[in-house]
């Protein structure tokens, strides 16, 4: 009887050992994957996606997983809640914010009780581009077809293009905002979801260039949003009698390049020569007959387009009647096909010729915008202040103790007088401080909000929104995005190599948007950003334009729009002010035209003492701002032509207007106390101020005259 009570107790003991072991192991079998960027390919101060793949084997997970930076102590983390079934697959993809070189990522997966499960440590990007440096993608069936470009005398200033997968191509059109073109083959098209759809419709709208290159008609008209997307006519297929056109068109792109003049000191500039290719000219190419409405033809064959370009928002779209993965064209000679998507991307000549290249240390736009919402509660101890109360220490704690010691002769009373004196000056040191930094807290706004392709009422808005919050306490704040597409992050401190992100704080992302929960320190200021793109109502209507004559504008809001200013082909034209809900004629008399060089250069100086003031911990209290709205457009107009400029001007941002939007009609409007989207902020504040500056883009084609 004894033995068979040691003998169960035995194999309880070995089962709940069994029991242990494998519970232990459950998640062993989780696929934990993570791609980051374009292939591994990031550029500075851009949003670029990261896409993470789960997989389980085992029983069901309800987990999190945490994304932490190595860029500074007051780097956010970020967290993502996951549900993984049974046996399922999920990809999750978000936007992540690169803000300069030899970011290191780190990706920790946890159970509900904060058991690391799976782990990718230290992760950083093979490759981190200036943000002048073009990147293009695609998404081809094959490789040999693919965009081949050119590499610039500067290693570093080289573009790149980066191969991508379908499966894993993100579903929100700001994780594609670093890409400058991306190439499509008609048959990858099928194999986009639609939020993926979505994304790339919204990316093209805000900025970025398509190129499409047609297999079959059907690969068009047979996927519903590509159809309407591209609105193309189609009129058969022809097989041309050579290639000769083709041949032209990068002939042009090869002159553009090796007869622009080397930038800096070095070497002239030394490209691979055009070859000529007997077996590609003669060729025949077998073309679709396209058209569509507002069409560029850019090169053509025996009368029929072979690349037509149309506008589409801040945007382009190119369309190849042909795919350049087959024959003939994938294999003519690199050298060639190089020149020809250098022709058709109008990739910059500049950084390609550029021998030179200073890194750049100049301040970057996002720091001026963030120097418009300081608070004036923060204010600044001056130097020479600070210099008399140190001599004032330094003298009692030395000679005026001293005398005073010796003559009532009691030298040793110093053990006591010292100690008294560093407590007296910390209190005043406190007092001090206190009545600089003590207030209310504090929460401003500013908005910069791009407007594009209105229809009707509504239209695609692409927002970004800086914050400014000061406390009185350490304290935490809670925000939540509602846009379709919103992300949020700390901003980026120092130069525009700077890759810190300030900001303490979790970030949850919850879907394509977010909840973070913000610490700020007590008597300091944290400034934030939010990028968001939704569909909102339009804010004002340009309904004429015609230069010499007259411009017809209608305000749709119910405050008054400030600084109007319409800006075509590097002019400004200033308008009067309007008032809310009005329409105004404005003659060309009324209207103030000048160039965009011209209004930048006014307000250079000061938004520069306006970032120089708010870095510097020192100085006087009054504030070199003003809210006249004109510094603000001048601000979103600065770009860095030249890099050798002496004090630097603001470095390149997403908030310039980039060359392919010069042949777009751009009207700015200035509005106070006017915010377009729903604050994030859940918390009340007794203090506060909110600005937005419309840019409102549109096909000069489609304004009546």
């Amino acid at each position: 009887m004894t033995l068979r009570l040691r003998g169960s107790r035995i194999q309880q003991l070995i089962c709940f050992v069994l029991f242990a072991f494998l519970t232990s192991n459950l998640h062993a079998a989780v696929q934990f994957d993570v791609f980051q960027g374009f292939a591994n390919i990031a550029k500075r101060r851009s949003h670029v996606p990261i896409v993470i793949e789960l997989k389980t084997d085992g029983p069901a997970i309800n987990g999190t997983i945490e994304i932490t930076s190595d860029t500074g102590a007051n780097a956010p983390t970020r967290i993502i809640h996951v549900e993984l079934p049974t046996g399922t697959r999920k990809r999750i993809s978000f936007p992540y914010y690169v803000g300069g070189n030899s970011e290191r990522l780190t990706y920790r997966f946890l159970d509900g009780r904060g058991k690391l499960i799976a782990e990718q440590a230290t992760t950083t990007f093979a490759k981190t581009l200036y943000q002048e440096v073009p990147l293009m993608a695609h998404l081809a069936r094959n490789s040999g077809g693919a965009i081949v470009l050119p590499e610039a005398n500067q290693k570093d200033l080289s573009p790149l293009v980066a191969r991508l997968e379908s499966a894993v191509f993100p579903e929100d059109p700001l994780s594609l905002e670093a890409l400058d073109v991306l190439y499509l083959n008609s048959r990858i098209a099928a194999d986009l979801t639609m939020p993926q759809s979505t994304a790339l419709q919204g990316w093209v709208q805000g900025g970025g260039t398509l190129v499409l290159g047609i297999e079959q008609e059907n690969d068009v008209t047979g996927i519903t949003w590509l159809r309407n997307f591209c609105e193309l006519s189609f009129k058969g297929t022809i097989q041309t009698k050579s290639n000769r056109d083709l041949v032209n068109f990068a002939e042009r792109g090869f002159t553009a390049i090796n007869q622009a003049p080397t930038i800096g000191t070095g070497v002239r500039n030394s490209r691979t020569p055009f070859v000529r290719d007997d077996a590609f000219e003669p060729s025949s190419l077998l073309l679709q007959r396209i058209s569509a409405p507002g069409q560029k033809i850019l090169a053509s064959a025996e009368g029929n387009p072979i690349a037509i370009k149309m506008r589409r928002g801040r945007g382009s779209l190119i369309v190849l009647g042909f795919s350049p993965e087959m024959e003939p064209f994938v294999s003519w000679k690199q050298n060639n096909r190089i020149y020809f998507w250098s022709q058709l991307t109008e990739i910059p000549v500049a950084p390609l010729v550029r021998t030179d290249f200073l890194y750049d240390n100049s301040v970057s736009t996002e720091q001026s915008f963030s120097a418009f919402l300081q608070t004036s509660q923060v204010r600044k101890l001056p130097l020479t202040a600070l210099i008399f109360l140190l001599l004032g220490y330094l003298l009692v704690i030395g000679p005026v103790d001293y005398i005073l010691l010796k003559k009532m002769k009691r030298q040793m009373l110093t053990w006591i007088t010292f100690p008294c004196y560093v407590v007296l000056f910390s209190l005043l040191i406190y007092y001090i401080g206190f009545r600089l930094r003590a207030g209310l807290t504090e929460f401003n706004q500013l908005h910069i909000v791009d407007v594009v392709e209105p229809s009707g009422d509504r239209a695609l808005q692409r927002g970004y929104s800086f914050y400014s919050l000061y406390s009185q306490a350490n304290n935490r704040f809670p925000f939540a995005g509602n846009q379709k597409y919103s992300t949020w992050r700390g901003t980026f401190g120092g130069n525009v190599n700077s890759s810190g992100e300030s900001g303490a704080g979790d970030i949850t992302l919850t879907g394509n948007s977010f909840k973070a929960d913000a610490s700020v320190k007590i008597w300091t200021s944290q400034d934030f950003v939010q990028d968001w793109m939704d569909i909102a109502n339009v804010p004002y209507e340009l309904s004429v334009f015609n230069p010499g004559e007259s411009i017809k504008v209608r305000n749709r809001l119910s405050s008054p729009l400030l600084n109007l200013t319409l800006v075509y082909k590097s002019m400004a034209y200033v308008l009067p002010d309007l008032p809310a809900n009005s329409e105004k004629v404005f003659k060309w008399s009324e209207i103030k035209t000048r160039s965009l060089m011209e209004l930048v250069a006014e307000h250079k100086g000061s938004l520069l003492e306006m970032v120089r003031y708010q870095q510097n911990t020192f100085g006087g209290n009054v504030a070199p701002h003003d809210d006249s709205g004109a510094r603000y457009i001048a601000a979103s107009l600065f770009s860095a032509p030249d890099r050798r400029e002496e004090n630097g001007i603001l470095g390149p941002s997403s908030f310039q207007l980039i060359k392919t939007q010069m042949d777009r009609v751009i009207l700015f409007a200035f509005v106070q106390q006017h915010k377009p989207i729903d604050t994030p902020a859940k918390f009340e504040t007794s203090r506060g101020s909110t600005r937005t500056l419309y840019r409102l883009v549109l096909d000069p084609d489609k304004i009546p005259k």
